[in-house]
């Protein structure tokens, strides 16, 4: 016997129920599989970027001990050769390896190297700069001789121990009335940064972002902070020997011949190494404008494991080469008025190291910073 229509109709939608009912619960499946799924990727986000804060953290951790260790041994070989040779006047006199020259091995996976920057070539920069010296500077650099002026008074008005604008100068006063008001420090530059607060000098140095201009690094290439005394022309790089070509005579361009060996073909002698010693007369070197030693310079360490890195930069003066600098330049950095010989270091230090025989003075030292 045939089930009947009333039957049929109702197996059917028992049927099409039972199919809603398991439809229902796939998609409540599927829905769940998804929110899971997001919830996972962004678990997985997080511990990837835990992972990754650590293993910096750690990385860099591990570098900055390679990147100490390596200006201890780069150190003692510029202390060796000191000892050896009486000074150090340049790389070319042996210095320009001095991990290889150590035999200084980092750990596995780090790469580290050292570049010299030679504080004592460039012309010093304080309130005692002879103001002839900065004009011919900013010449050089490309300002018209107005512009260098207008450049140079406030720069040592900046610095000079009193609140008497220059001729064109800005000075005491004059920063009282900007909005809003500050005082400049009348002592030496101790930061670039400084060089923002300063009347005229701001303009021309960085842009209206704020950012560094050519001309900024062009200076920072020609003057020291923590340099004083008298210039290395073994280091003076072309821009500072044009200056003092400009403003005492001297033979830049024979100097400079010089200092590639091309005078003497033997590199095993002194001249053959393009250093400058008691043959500076033939240049037209005369009477205190320049020196031949390297009496401060700055040591950059860099310690690179892949994409991490650990800069260490340290600014080191031989004690005795010109003391009162030294002095001069520890107290800057510590505040106060005992010599140290690194930011926050005591006196008592200090002889500890001079008992010790250390030979240097470090009157900075920075981690990551670009200086």
């Amino acid at each position: 016997m045939y089930p009947s229509f009333r039957q049929r109709f109702a197996a059917v939608r028992g049927s099409a129920f039972r199919l809603r009912r398991r439809g229902a619960i796939l998609v409540a499946v599927l829905g769940f599989v998804v929110l899971l799924g997001f919830v996972l990727v962004a678990f997985i986000d997080e511990a990837v970027s835990k992972i990754k804060y650590f293993g910096v953290y750690y990385s860099r951790a591990d570098l900055r001990v390679d990147a100490y260790s390596a200006l201890d041994s780069t150190l003692a070989v510029l202390s060796e050769v000191y000892e050896i040779d009486g000074g150090l006047w340049a790389p070319a006199q042996g210095w320009s390896d001095p991990l290889g020259q150590s035999g200084f091995e980092a750990s596995d996976g780090v790469r580290v190297t050292v570049d010299f920057e030679d504080e004592s070539g460039k012309i010093p920069l304080d309130a005692d700069t002879d103001p002839s010296i900065l004009i011919a500077l900013f010449t050089e650099m490309g300002f018209s001789l107005q512009e260098a002026e207008h450049l140079t008074d406030p720069l040592l008005d900046w610095m000079d121990d009193d609140d008497l604008a220059r001729l064109h100068g800005f000075d005491g006063d004059d920063y009282d009335r900007e909005d809003p008001p500050y005082y400049p420090p009348n002592r030496r530059i101790r930061s670039w940064d400084e060089l923002r607060l300063i009347y005229v000098v701001q303009e021309h140095f960085f842009d209206e972002a704020g950012n560094p201009t050519p001309q900024l690094r062009q200076f920072q290439r020609a003057v020291s902070l923590y340099h004083t005394g008298q210039i290395n022309i073994n280091m003076a790089p072309p821009i500072v020997l044009n200056v003092l070509q400009q403003h005492y005579g001297i033979d830049a361009m024979g100097i400079l011949d010089f200092r590639t060996g091309g005078l003497d073909a033997d590199p095993d002698t002194v001249a053959g190494r393009g250093l400058i010693r008691s043959d500076a007369n033939a240049f037209g070197v005369t009477g205190d404008i320049a020196a031949y030693e390297s009496t401060t310079l700055k040591v950059s360490v860099e310690a690179r494991r892949g994409g991490n890195a650990f800069l260490l930069t340290a600014i080191v003066t031989y004690r005795g080469a010109d003391p009162s600098a030294d002095r001069d330049s520890a107290e800057r950095e510590s505040g106060s008025g005992s010599p140290t010989g690194t930011q926050g270091a005591t006196a008592r230090d200090v002889d500890a190291g001079t008992a010790l025989g250390y030979p240097f003075w470090i009157v900075m030292l920075s981690e990551n910073e670009k200086n």
